[in-house]
């Protein structure tokens, strides 16, 4: 009986650390996906404001040169 109970010890602990092996390739595949969408959503960002600050200069400099 007390083999039995070791043994059935031995199997949870393999799944514990399974499990948790699991989670940590889960968790490195989020990071690294999640870090690549918010560089991409940051350079967007940037690029739409760069975008309207020229336009905002562009009519600045059309109404200096019709005044």
């Amino acid at each position: 009986m007390k083999d039995h109970i070791e043994h059935q010890q031995q199997v949870l602990q393999l799944l514990k650390d399974n499990a948790t092996l699991m989670q940590n390739q889960m968790k490195q595949q989020v990071d690294q996906h999640h870090s690549e969408k918010c560089f991409d959503w940051v350079f967007l960002l940037l690029h739409l404001k760069k975008a309207i600050y020229e336009k905002e200069m562009l009519e600045i400099l059309h109404v200096l040169n019709k005044w």
